[in-house]
């Protein structure tokens, strides 16, 4: 099936709208999302790390009741977090916040990032795990914001393109069209047709040489008509 200027037209813009939202709505904030939780995590890593250096500082022979206060103060700084677990080799657990219900399981999803650090002291003993778990609710809204603009401005680039779809239809394709219509007519021994220009250099251009050719024409056909009446009949 052939499909007419306009109907192309019209599937040109609709594959260009097309193609623009899946870009802003989909890979884009995908893309966004990937970045944000790569660098959360390396936060929760270097975090974690530091809480796992503080405590085997503070738990020596003598335990340092005050830098162990101050890793507290470290952790309790960051809303993100939802809790940590200390696990001495023992297998004593301490837990942030106290009073908490923890899952020493607990795995990565959705909503969910941990981080495992060991806990190892400058002789190589290891003084346990310490294990932190974050919210990624900051990520989930910032992704929500921008899907959300994306979409705002999807919908505003649809009607810009819905807008333009229709000028170059009335300024591209509707002259072509009239052009066409009006060749029909002269086909058909009609001289008297016109086309008007429009704004659109080229077409303006076609429209000028279609009406000196039908001017061209009916001059002809009324010098042949001249000669054929001058002429003796057979």
């Amino acid at each position: 099936m052939k499909l007419s200027l306009t109907q192309r037209i019209s599937l040109t813009v609709a594959t260009i709208i097309f193609i623009f939202t899946i870009l802003v709505v989909y890979i884009i904030p995908n893309e966004q999302e990937a970045f944000l939780k790569d660098t959360l995590n390396n936060e929760v890593k270097n975090l974690t790390e530091t809480l796992a250096l503080g405590l085997n500082v503070a738990d020596g022979e003598i335990p340092n009741l005050e830098l162990l206060h101050n890793i507290m103060e470290i952790a309790r700084q960051d809303e993100r977090l939802k809790y940590l677990v200390w696990t001495k080799p023992t297998g004593q657990s301490i837990s942030y916040p106290p009073n908490i219900e923890i899952d020493i399981n607990v795995q990565d999803d959705d909503s969910t990032l941990t981080q495992r650090v060991d806990c190892i002291t400058g002789s190589s003993v290891s003084c346990g795990q310490v294990l932190t778990v974050f919210s990624t609710q900051v990520i989930r809204d910032s992704i929500a914001e921008i899907r959300k603009a994306a979409i705002i401005v999807s919908i505003v680039v649809f009607v810009i393109g819905i807008l333009l779809g229709l000028w170059l239809a009335r300024t591209i394709s509707n002259p072509v069209i009239a052009i066409r219509d009006a060749a029909i007519k002269v086909g058909s021994g009609d001289l008297t047709q016109k086309v008007g220009s429009t704004g659109v250099n080229e077409i303006s251009q076609l429209s000028t040489a279609f009406n000196k050719m039908v001017d061209d024409l009916a001059e002809a056909e009324v010098k042949l008509t001249k000669r054929m009446m001058r002429s003796p009949s057979l």
